[in-house]
């Protein structure tokens, strides 16, 4: 999986396809693989998450730890503390009660004790790292000791810690893989692809087809073998601007809904020729030397004519299938795009950036038996933050998004399948996400816009969901719908028109089609 995602995501390589034996489409043999395999096959793949993040990162958490332990935490532990003394004086006198595990020696007992009687001002480091190794085994051991009402009060002491230990700031975690050490593990050629069937020993390298001799000597130390960073200076280097293609490719994609080469995953021989080479090269080139800054690639192209074209057919006979970019290519948003797109416009969007993941409302029937524990739970700010925040787990796709074509996140997925069907409209006419950001939208109109002036609040809403606007046409025919949903008691069609004009407009091609 590593080798296929590397080779895909940065070189645009179906490389995998070599591990049984020589590819059948592209100039890339079985050793071909296993070359690219060693610089991964030494990685230890039992490690769970690791804190990351520059130094200053670093630095802020240990301050925010820190900050946290003294003014949230230390309290409720010096209550905690408060209550175990007598029992442990009581230990200290009577001893451990008959046929009761011993959970604290009497060494560790004196240095507790001696803790605990020390004002947590005046502990030494020794005192801190003390009560800090023993906590489980004095809660042990005075639980042993206590009659019912000690139990009781050392039970909601005890609960009241780890309700407040939850809301220790967490770091921002990754899952890496460091190495073994610094002597790579030997890699074998796999006969037919099977893990049991060793072959010759292949040396760490590249496709025989990308090798201009650019890959630098790997320089192993205390815990690396080097291989993988020799492996991306090469792929960021001089002798290989195929990432920068590749790269360039998907950010033309993502504006255009197509990119130079249809399939951003695969640039070889399959895939067919890009349709501007020259222009593909120039991005590339010109994505290098501004230092791999996305921003400036951005800049560059939406501020072409290309991007600013016309979606209309000014010659339906040329370029049908508009290939050439010869007009603007409609195409629909992607499903988080669509989410924050309503979040946005009903002014609910919380654009705090980093952080944990985040849990909105999942409906129960669609969260499996086995997983629904894994699903957490999000306030609605925190549910309101945009959708690349939101958990993702292969077993627990969030329904909102796979519904509208967000990919399976088990693979790596070149270009998203846009599929119409009967479900996309219910979710977004009858959803409860849908409805309840029309209804926001509808407050936030009565509220900015106007309480009662119907023609400045259906301006306010073309404004905020199609971003122009309305036709006159298009005033007269929403005053007439709020007019025929509007009523009161029984005779009211809808109970909130102008909430269900927003839905409306949110069910709209133009809403939901960059056009």
């Amino acid at each position: 999986d590593i080798v296929a995602t590397t080779s895909m995501a940065f070189l645009g390589q179906t490389i995998q396809c070599a591990r049984c034996h020589d590819h059948k489409f592209e100039p890339i043999s079985q050793v071909d693989y296993y070359r690219m395999l060693a610089a991964f096959e030494s990685l230890d793949i039992s490690k769970k998450g690791l804190p990351v993040g520059t130094a200053e990162d670093f630095a802020q958490q240990r301050l925010k730890e820190e900050h946290f332990k003294a003014t949230v935490l230390q309290p409720h532990l010096e209550a905690e503390e408060r209550v175990w003394l007598p029992l442990l004086e009581r230990l200290q006198r009577d001893g451990h009660p008959e046929g009761k595990k011993q959970h604290l020696d009497e060494k560790r007992l004196t240095m507790a004790m001696d803790a605990i009687k020390t004002s947590a001002s005046e502990r030494s480091d020794e005192h801190r790292r003390t009560l800090e190794r023993e906590r489980g085994r004095i809660r042990s051991a005075v639980r042993d000791l206590a009659n019912k009402e000690e139990a009781q009060t050392l039970k909601e002491c005890e609960q009241r810690v780890k309700e407040i230990e939850k809301e220790r700031p967490e770091p921002v975690m990754a899952w890496i893989y460091p190495e073994r050490g610094s002597k790579p593990r030997a890699t074998q050629l796999r006969i037919r692809g099977d893990v049991h069937e060793k072959g010759e020993e292949i040396a760490f390298g590249l496709p025989t087809v990308l090798d201009r001799g650019g890959l630098p000597e790997p320089v192993a130390k205390d815990k690396s073998s080097g291989r993988r960073l020799a492996l991306a200076r090469w792929m960021t280097g001089p002798g290989a601007p195929l990432a920068a293609r590749v790269m360039v490719n998907r950010i033309w994609q993502s504006h255009f809904g197509r990119g130079f080469v249809l399939d951003a995953n695969n640039f070889g021989v399959n895939s067919g020729n890009p349709s501007h080479p020259e222009l593909l090269d120039w991005l590339a080139k010109q994505f290098v030397d501004g230092g791999w800054k996305l921003k400036p690639l951005h800049r560059l192209i939406v501020l072409s004519d290309t991007y600013r074209l016309s979606a209309a057919h000014s010659d339906p006979y040329s370029d049908p299938e508009n290939r050439l970019f010869s007009r603007w290519p409609i195409h629909r948003l992607e499903a988080e795009a669509i989410r924050d797109s309503m979040l946005a416009a009903s002014g609910k969007l919380n654009l705090k950036m980093a952080g944990p993941s985040i849990y909105p409302p999942f409906e129960v029937q669609v969260v499996g038996a086995s997983s629904r524990s894994d699903w957490g739970k999000s306030d609605e700010a925190e549910s309101s933050r945009r959708s690349v925040y939101i958990f993702a787990k292969r077993s627990i796709p969030f329904a909102d998004l796979a519904t509208l074509g967000s990919p399976d996140s088990s693979e790596s997925c070149g270009q998203r399948n846009v599929s119409t069907t009967a479900v996309q409209s219910l979710l977004m006419m009858n959803g409860r996400f849908a409805t309840e950001q029309s209804g926001h939208l509808a407050e936030r109109l009565r509220k900015e816009a106007s309480a009662t002036d119907h023609e400045v609040q259906i301006q306010g809403a073309f404004e905020w969901l199609l971003c122009r606007s309305p036709r006159a046409d298009e005033v007269d025919q929403s005053l007439e719908f709020l007019k025929n949903a509007g009523g009161e008691g029984e005779e009211a069609k809808v109970k909130d028109p102008l909430a269900a004009l927003c839905l409306v407009l949110m069910n709209t091609n133009e809403f939901v089609y960059r056009n």
